[in-house]
């Protein structure tokens, strides 16, 4: 049979244990795969589910049943994953599971699933909302908090039109090697990618964001209009372009989006003491 699979690359820097490392993204793909697809069948009480027993899970992923039990009952524990019953039958032992929303992820233990049960306590830990900032922008890797403080810490800068953004602006609409009309492989997006990586994020001009990721993305970046929508997008922009384009690139994407939905976007938390 057809087997549709991606993995999630903030999700495999988040998620520590090689098991839940398998399992969650394979859950999440799922889930995003019937929503792209609008299935009537798993749209339940407002929101996107995939389903199935743990002998399907660990035969999908090659696990053990028991293995594969007690570990997503930890993902759901954490708060990741939510599970449902709509099953039509009461002998029936399917488990739905749905994603939490923007608001849910709020109260995800992302201590646990960071740093494993053994040191999710420990008082050089990142904190719950750091790890969730983190998360929600890539997982951008660091390796201490003075490193999320310094690194990460800045809030996204308001747009402001000047010479810089108008140089960009010319350089990227005017019909030269910069157009971004031109943009037709892996190799036009990389090189559009290094020119605007070159440039201050607020000086990149919002029609610009807007020209450039819906040149690559099927879903308008207009069409976001709550913090759910902008999660989503995300992962599908992850999705579709990161084999193409890589981590490092992934992430300054998120930035750009990020400046271009500022509202729905809050600047990484202080750690708490």
């Amino acid at each position: 049979k057809e087997t549709y699979y991606f993995t999630f690359d903030s999700d495999l820097k988040l998620i520590k244990d090689p098991v839940k490392k398998i399992l969650f993204p394979r859950i999440k793909h799922w889930i995003l795969h019937n929503k792209e697809n609008e299935k009537k069948t798993h749209f339940k009480e407002g929101h996107y589910w995939t389903f199935g027993t743990y002998d399907f899970w660990a035969e999908e992923c090659g696990l053990e049943t028991k293995t594969v039990g007690n570990h997503l009952r930890e993902l759901v524990t954490s708060g990741i994953l939510k599970s449902g019953n709509f099953n039509k039958k009461g002998f029936d032992k399917t488990i739905w599971y749905r994603l939490a929303t923007s608001e849910e992820l709020k109260n995800v233990n992302f201590r646990l699933l960071y740093y494993g049960k053994s040191k999710e306590k420990n008082a050089d830990n990142h904190s719950n909302e750091t790890l969730l900032w983190m998360y929600q922008n890539g997982m951008l890797n660091v390796e201490n908090k003075e490193d999320v403080k310094e690194n990460l810490g800045l809030p996204i800068p308001e747009y402001k039109t000047n010479n810089t953004s108008n140089h960009i602006t010319n350089n990227i609409l005017d019909n030269n090697a910069d157009d971004i009309n031109n943009i037709k492989d892996e190799n036009d997006i990389l090189k559009h990618i290094e020119f605007l990586s070159k440039n201050k994020l607020e000086d990149i001009p919002n029609e610009i964001i807007r020209f450039f990721i819906n040149k690559f993305h099927k879903s308008d970046i207009d069409s976001i209009q709550t913090s759910d929508d902008l999660f989503y997008f995300k992962c599908n922009f992850d999705v579709i372009n990161h084999s193409q384009i890589g981590s490092s690139n992934i992430n300054f994407c998120f930035n750009l989006i990020n400046k271009y939905h500022p509202i729905f976007y809050s600047p990484q938390p202080a750690e708490q003491k």
